[in-house]
């Protein structure tokens, strides 16, 4: 597909001097070419990431971990985004802390983080389900078709008022998680010759080798994954959610910690959602959303908990589409799933993947936004969140003016431990110790812990590949700092944090 003409700043780093350099630059809108925004350096990577999970050994007759088999598993893939250390690139934020832990093997979740133009940004976890096909598609082709709406929208919004300005770039978000998702589904139209005039027996007769490539091609829309995007553009924050992760501001006041949501969670237990449920399928009131346990949660159509996400297809393929894809999925060897459709899907689709879009205006007393899936939040609330990253904020001026005080400098292994004496708010699942430099690393471990102590998050970490995911989720973090005179003034020092740079966005679509 082809897009508006525009124009963005392209971006390169002078890795030398650690000083950042913009050109700006009219973007050549092809799809198979890239936008001029070049990815920072690797260069600045001090450490790789690792996709893979660290072995504890065994060490004592309880099989308890040791602290440092812990904070190995925690923060293997851990990871900081320094924004502004070395000059001004998107004004509003100082440092992005990332880390991700696996439940699922492989990990369902993924992360977004990207620069657009010198002001701009998007940052995003991706929560997927039935497997990753899904999620990596959205990781990789999301962050192209959203600069491609908001290049088109901002093209022609130069004389709006601040409000319809606002109200264009929500619609342009909007569009970009609907325009993507149709095209996932639409993927069997594109890899299945002449598919609509085909019947289902015609299908499974067609070659094997076509019909194997279209089923793994086809495995995206089948998957799922459900989407929270935070694109800041100055001082103005727009977050897009689809599904059931989240988006949260943490600020201080007299009171403490304080926390503002960004998202509302799209599941068929949320009022709002189930009322539309009903709303779009009169008569199917009993099946459109029903618990398959009694104690379980509610289910779109028995099916899914999100009522809103990307693919998900046999929630929202018309029905002939259904039996053409089983036919096909038949015709060849079984993989993970088998994707049967509900017996209750009777007038698709039940699900979609429009996003909820709200605008926050970054104010002085913000001081940081927490991204994560609901690995997380199904551990701690919004406000536990907040005060878990809070409480790894305090923490730091603390012990700096404990060091101080001892007359020696400040070093990284004084910052990111509490004493033992330390007080916290009142929040029972704060922990006693800060072990992690990277805030989501902390909050991983928080949520691991979830008030029950370092035992409890041994047995978590140490429960077979095979059992994990009846235990806990995904957990993935993405913690941005915003650029003011409190997180500056907590900040800690750099040189034992594994460092890696913004990237930029390729334009390429389905």
């Amino acid at each position: 597909m082809a897009i508006g003409a525009g124009t963005a700043f392209a971006i390169s780093l002078i890795t030398a001097s650690f000083s950042y350099y913009y050109d700006s630059s009219t973007l050549v809108h092809s799809p198979m070419q890239k936008f001029n925004t070049v990815n920072v350096s690797q260069k600045l990577i001090k450490s790789q990431v690792s996709n893979k999970e660290p072995e504890a050994d065994k060490t004592t007759s309880s099989d308890v971990l040791k602290a440092d088999q812990i904070d190995q598993i925690i923060q293997q893939n851990q990871f900081s985004i320094v924004v502004n250390q070395f000059g001004t690139l998107i004004s509003k934020i100082f440092r992005v802390d990332v880390d991700f832990l696996a439940a699922n093997n492989p990990i369902e979740d993924r992360y977004l983080a990207h620069i657009l133009t010198k002001e701009c940004g998007i940052f995003g976890v991706l929560d997927g389900h039935w497997d990753v096909h899904c999620v990596d598609t959205v990781k990789e082709y999301l962050p192209s078709y959203v600069l491609s709406e908001l290049t088109e929208a901002k093209m022609n919004s130069h004389a709006l008022k601040e409000t319809e300005y606002r109200k264009v770039i929500m619609n342009a978000l909007t569009r970009a998680f609907v325009r993507l998702d149709r095209d996932i589904l639409d993927i069997p139209r594109r890899v299945i010759p002449n598919f609509d005039a085909l019947t289902p027996e015609e299908i499974a007769a067609l070659p094997e080798s076509l019909r194997i490539d279209a089923r793994n091609q086809i495995l995206c829309a089948l998957t799922g994954s459900c989407a929270v995007l935070a694109y800041i553009d100055g001082d103005n924050l727009y977050v897009a959610n689809t599904g059931d992760s989240r988006a949260v501001i943490g600020y201080k006041n007299n009171s403490g910690w304080q926390a503002k949501a960004l998202t509302e969670d799209h599941q068929a237990s949320n009022p709002s959602e189930l009322a539309q449920l009903k709303s779009e399928h009169p008569g199917e009131e009993a099946t459109v959303a029903y618990k398959r346990k009694p104690n379980g949660p509610l289910r779109v159509i028995g099916g899914m908990m999100p009522s809103r996400a990307f693919g998900d297809a046999k929630f929202k393929w018309p029905l002939d589409w259904h039996s053409k894809v089983d036919a096909l999925i038949a015709s060849v060897p079984r993989v993970k799933h088998s994707f049967k459709s509900s017996p209750h899907c009777l007038t698709p689709p039940y699900m979609t993947a429009k996003p909820e879009v709200r605008h926050h205006k970054i104010n002085p007393r913000d001081s940081f936004m927490v991204i994560a899936s609901d690995g997380i939040f199904d551990c701690l609330s919004n406000a536990e969140v907040v005060a878990a990253v809070g409480q790894y904020i305090d923490s730091i001026s603390t012990n700096r003016k404990a060091v101080s005080k001892r007359g020696r400098s400040v070093d990284i292994s004084d910052v990111i431990h509490i004493s033992e004496d330390f007080k916290d708010d009142g929040t029972t699942k704060l922990l006693h110790k800060i072990r992690d430099n990277n805030a989501s690393a902390h909050l991983i471990r928080t949520a691991l812990s979830n008030g029950k102590g370092e035992k409890e998050i041994s047995r978590l970490l140490d429960l077979p590949v095979k059992s994990r995911r009846d235990h806990r989720d995904d957990m993935t973090v993405v913690v941005v700092f915003f650029d003011n005179d409190e997180i500056k003034k907590h900040s800690i020092d750099l040189d034992k944090m594994k460092l890696k740079g913004l990237e930029g966005v390729e334009a390429k679509f389905l």
